[in-house]
C-alpha cells in the first residue's frame, strides 16, 4: 500500500493517493462509553441503555439524546475487531456497541494495540 501512495504522490495523482490512504476514516462505528464522566452521567446513561434495551416503544427526550451524544465516540472498525479476546465491547442488544474498558483521560478508548497505520497523526 505504501507504494502505491508513494507512486501517486510522486505523479502528483492525488486523487488516485486518497484511494489508497486515508488520514482519518470515514468508516467509523459509534461505540458508546459507559466509564467515564461523572458517576451521575454513568447511572444515568446505562439507565438509558436499558430503557432502550427492554422499550421498543420508549421515547428518546432531548436529555437522553445529549446524553448520548456526550458519550458516544467514533472508532475504525479495523480497531474494535483485531484482538477477540478484548471483552471490553460488548454489543447492546439495541445493536450499539457499547465500551465497558477503561477510558484513558488523554487518548480515550484504547481497544487493542493500535497499529501503525491507526497511529498516523
Amino acid at each position: 500500500m505504501t507504494s502505491l501512495v508513494e507512486n501517486s504522490r510522486k505523479h502528483l495523482d492525488f486523487a488516485e493517493t486518497a484511494t489508497h490512504f486515508r488520514m482519518i476514516d470515514s468508516d467509523s462505528m459509534p461505540v458508546i462509553v459507559t466509564t467515564y464522566g461523572p458517576a451521575s452521567d454513568r447511572e444515568a446513561l446505562c439507565s438509558l441503555l436499558d430503557s432502550l434495551d427492554t422499550d421498543p416503544a420508549y421515547q428518546i427526550t432531548d436529555r437522553d439524546r445529549s446524553l448520548l451524544n456526550m458519550y458516544t465516540v467514533a472508532l475504525p472498525p479495523r480497531n474494535l475487531y483485531r484482538d477477540q479476546s478484548d471483552v471490553s465491547i460488548g454489543l447492546e442488544r439495541i445493536g450499539v456497541l457499547h465500551w465497558a474498558g477503561h477510558y484513558d483521560q488523554d487518548c480515550g478508548v484504547i481497544p487493542t494495540q493500535p497499529t501503525k497505520e491507526a497511529s498516523i497523526w
